[in-house]
């Protein structure tokens, strides 16, 4: 049984108000709607309260108006959109080339839900364009294991330019950046960059940017 009646005749039964749980819809949104957003969506099932009935359906579950109530955390927010999350950071590794050392700059591309590295390429001198070409064949990446990607989120680096944004807007997705000083907001690429490096790369003297790349390239973490 949900927050609220299913049924007419439940709706007008005054002993079933009081054994209403707190659920009103089956993800649970329904606990961060406001009177009349509740109203209205009963409305659409043909059950129809009034707002102090359905205010005091609320009150009685210790449920304050809306804008008194907390909404969801980060860390919830992540896990209710896992599916259709990608999470991105750069890195670096000290690679030889018949120069001598070089710092390479690695950007590797995470869906959430699965964990699984989908995109990783390096370069010597990562910029704006080039980080939109990437994004462009992970995308491709995506449609082709039929992911649906709706949000993006990254750090400030200055490489994650307005026009990275503004490519990714066009393509449907939403950019998110992480407050400044807050790794933990992007916690699973920063997990991702301490496992590959504790784990792997701290370990191996590699030679150029395509031996890189493959070292990389493991399907979960």
């Amino acid at each position: 049984m949900g927050l609220f009646p299913s049924t007419k005749e439940e709706a007008r039964s005054p002993s079933r108000i009081s054994q209403y749980r707190i659920a009103g819809l089956p993800d649970g949104t329904g606990q961060y709607w406001g009177y009349k957003r509740i109203q209205g969506e009963l409305k659409k099932l043909e059950i129809i309260l009034s707002k102090s009935t359905v205010a005091n359906i609320l009150r009685r579950n210790n449920l304050p108006p809306s804008p008194e109530r907390k909404g969801l955390t980060w860390r919830e927010f992540l896990a209710r959109h896992a599916k259709a999350f990608l999470c991105t950071d750069l890195f670096t590794k000290e690679v030889w080339t018949f120069g001598g050392l070089k710092t390479a700059y690695v950007l590797f591309i995470v869906h959430l839900e699965s964990r699984q590295v989908l995109w990783m390429r390096a370069t010597y001198s990562p910029n704006s364009r080039w980080l939109m070409q990437q994004i462009r064949h992970v995308l491709w990446e995506c449609d082709e294991k039929q992911i649906e990607v709706k949000f993006f989120l990254h750090d400030n680096d200055s490489c994650f330019s307005d026009r990275f944004d503004a490519m990714l807007s066009g393509c449907g997705i939403m950019p998110l950046r992480t407050p400044y000083q807050a790794p933990n907001a992007n916690a699973h690429a920063e997990r991702f960059v301490k496992s590959i490096k504790r784990e792997y790369l701290d370990h191996l003297m590699v030679i150029g940017l395509t031996r890189l790349q493959a070292c990389g390239l493991h399907p979960e973490f």
